[in-house]
């Protein structure tokens, strides 16, 4: 009996998330999130490298600095499943709190691993899944959340889909950096090397390097 196409696409997710955005050590956290930090001038456009993130206790800290949409983004993650983000809007030395993002897990969340695993459909799940079903995750995931906020004032920005049910701290910075990129013909370039990024990890069964995640547009 053939899969349902959401089960597909639910495993296809739970995939995505594990293999890109689940560092394990704190070194790969660390490793992760400079990466990201590095690759944004050339992807936002912007003149100067944000600093490094910064250890605090038990948890990574870093601000991403966006001049041309007047934003800043402070972020703090503690765990994979535990992150608070600021986006603020700056006027001079002023800054306006617009979204306040947070991840608990310390409170209830759907138990996608485990609900999956009982169905015990991964492996044919996964080999069953085409190209549209990566490119539909994606867009779920990274480029369209389906539950999301828009910028609208004073950053008048529609386009921007601040996705607020995002619950893993890397996949949430992922999305803010896709997001606030303020060039649409990268943004399109992107989705689709993201798509192909995907798609070979996960017929070919390999995690994804964060270099090769973050480090693809230049």
């Amino acid at each position: 009996m053939p899969l349902q196409p959401e089960i597909v696409k639910a495993y296809v997710a739970e995939a995505v998330i594990r293999l890109a955005f689940s560092p394990h050590s704190d070194t790969e956290k660390r490793k992760w999130l400079n990466l990201l930090h590095r690759g944004m001038p050339s992807f936002w456009g912007v003149e100067n490298y944000p600093a490094p993130p910064r250890q605090e206790g038990g948890a990574l800290r870093g601000t991403l600095e966006h001049g041309q949409l007047q934003l800043l983004v402070e972020y703090q993650v503690e765990a994979n499943a535990d992150i608070s983000a600021r986006i603020m809007f700056c006027r001079e030395n002023d800054r306006d709190i617009l979204w306040h993002h947070h991840g608990d897990s310390g409170f209830f969340r759907f138990p996608e691993r485990i609900a999956l695993q009982r169905i015990d459909r991964e492996r044919p799940a996964l080999h069953a899944a085409q190209r549209e079903d990566v490119e539909a995750v994606v867009d779920g995931l990274v480029c369209h959340p389906a539950a999301h906020q828009h910028l609208e004032s004073p950053v008048n920005r529609h386009e921007i889909r601040i996705g607020g049910g995002i619950g893993n701290a890397f996949l949430f910075l992922f999305h803010l950096r896709f997001q606030l990129c303020p060039f649409p013909e990268q943004r399109a370039e992107e989705r689709v090397r993201l798509i192909g990024l995907f798609f070979d990890a996960i017929q070919q069964k390999h995690e994804i390097a964060a270099n090769s995640l973050l480090g693809g547009v230049g």
